[in-house]
């Protein structure tokens, strides 16, 4: 058993030093990372609104994506999606 926890300890200390070595570089990545899954979300989130014409079971639902869609912009412009 002891042997097992030290397996564990040393793969948790090298990954320690590897995450502490590489914290630019993973930063980076993240940041990258979720700027493209917040400009997948913001379209996703209009493609139920381009239905609407086509969907008459859409036209009640025009509130909520508004309102998402408003609470979700100030997001998108803060972390420099559009630009």
């Amino acid at each position: 058993m002891g042997k097992m926890i030290n397996k564990y300890w040393s793969r948790q200390k090298h990954y320690s030093k590897l995450a502490s070595d590489n914290e630019k570089a993973i930063s980076e990545y993240n940041k990258k990372m979720l700027l493209t899954l917040t400009k997948i979300g913001g379209f996703l989130m209009l493609l139920p609104v381009l239905a609407i014409p086509f969907s008459p079971s859409k036209h009640a639902a025009v509130p909520a994506y508004l309102m998402s869609s408003l609470i979700f912009l100030p997001y998108i412009l803060y972390s420099g999606c559009l630009l």
